[in-house]
């Protein structure tokens, strides 16, 4: 059953995206395009509520004929490879016509050697090859081959201004529209063309999120950063006037309505989060090796240097350390207490060894049991009696005759 709630003045009904997902028949991922694309509409629960899918969108999918199959069939995607069988081209043509502008693609994903790998609708691409066929075969066009031949490729451009052109048609209001152009811009270039910190912070808690791929490897969160922001003064200026435009005709409906939780941790006269106006939209793609969430945060606090005056037992377990981790610095052997279990001379304001050092004395009592250095053999006492036989082995190693 649909759940119903209100935004603003107007009830809305909408099922959750996992349910909805499920009664579609599609997996997450395709759930996620066919928003993208237009097949499903989606309604807002306020600026930062949960998106949900519109009930009536999947009752028409589940009554058209062929479903599901026919609405996989719409969503499916391919790669360059399967793109230029699909066109019966080579793929290198194929990717001239791509990086020419010619072909759109509908999503991205970044592989192991953070290379963007460009995806496009099965649907586009056999559409393109039957309405454009003349460009199949033969010369290029010029302006094809002035991109290409410089090394130029559009392929980014043209899925920004699709995806910026999904997002304002699906926004509810001209703030809504202005930070969906502004999601391809970074916050030094959106700072001219919004003055205000106030409503840059409106407009960046507004901004929504271009693509789901989110990489933790440096060279993948720097492709995506090239594939998601304006790239060149053309571009930056174009949805810089497209975002100035909507936040102009935003101003004439009034100041932006903040949200309670916003309100509340306001700082300033300037609105709600202008302090940190200036430091942007939320951050693009997650912090390498930050904890998901303050329970996930090593609360242990980092092991103390050791001081200049370190008793001979603390020196003899740091030898111990890099001799066992694979270090150059060699210990004496130790005639005395490790200083582990035992405090020797000098030992006593130490502390009991707890945790990794613990590992460490267990690791130079093993030492000082074959005679302190790693290799030596462990040296047996003779029973009483007993004479020594050609074929011995001596304490220190060789054979005796």
């Amino acid at each position: 059953m649909a759940v119903r709630y209100v935004t603003g003045s107007v009830t809305e009904s909408g099922v959750p995206f996992g349910r909805a997902a499920r009664e579609l028949g599609l997996k997450a991922g395709e759930l996620d395009l066919a928003l993208q694309v237009g097949e499903v509409r989606a309604v807002v629960s306020g600026p930062a509520g949960p998106r949900r899918v519109r009930a009536e969108d999947i009752e028409r999918h589940r009554s058209a004929e062929g479903f599901p199959d026919a609405l996989r069939a719409r969503l499916r995607t391919v790669g360059t490879a399967e793109g230029a069988e699909l066109a019966g081209v080579a793929t290198a043509r194929f990717t001239r016509l791509a990086r020419g502008g010619l072909l759109v693609p509908v999503r991205f994903w970044i592989n192991r050697y953070g290379v963007v790998v460009w995806q496009y609708l099965a649907s586009d691409v056999a559409e393109f090859a039957e309405r454009r066929a003349p460009l199949l075969t033969g010369r290029l066009p010029a302006d094809v081959r002035a991109v290409t031949d410089d090394g130029g490729d559009l392929r980014g451009a043209r899925w920004r201004g699709l995806r910026v052109g999904q997002l304002e048609a699906q926004a509810g209001d001209p703030w809504q529209r202005a930070a969906a152009a502004a999601a391809v811009l970074s916050p030094d270039q959106l700072v001219p063309t919004v003055p205000d910190p106030a409503e840059r912070a409106w407009i960046g808690a507004l901004r929504p999120a271009l693509t789901s791929v989110r990489p933790t490897a440096p060279a993948g969160r720097a492709a995506v950063e090239g594939v998601v922001f304006a790239d060149g003064p053309d571009e930056v200026a174009h949805y810089q006037a497209r975002v100035a435009a909507s936040a102009a005709e935003a101003r004439s409906g009034g100041a932006p309505v903040w949200p309670e939780a916003m309100a509340a941790g306001a700082t300033t006269a300037a609105g709600p989060g202008a302090g940190a106006a200036d430091e942007g939209a939320r951050p693009l793609v997650p912090a390498p090796g930050a904890p998901r969430s303050a329970e996930g945060a090593d609360r242990r606090p980092p092991p103390a240097p050791p001081s200049a005056g370190a008793p001979d037992a603390v020196a003899r377990e740091q030898a111990a350390t890099s001799r066992v981790g694979g270090g150059a610095a060699l210990d004496p052997r130790p005639t005395g207490s490790t200083g582990c279990d035992a405090p020797g001379v000098g030992d006593s304001a130490r502390p009991a060894a707890t945790g990794g050092l613990r590992s460490v004395c267990r690791a130079l009592d093993r030492l000082l049991g074959r005679g302190g250095r790693p290799g030596t053999p462990i040296r047996r006492e003779r029973p009483a009696g007993r004479r020594r036989r050609a074929g011995d082995r001596h304490p220190d190693g060789w054979l005796r005759a």
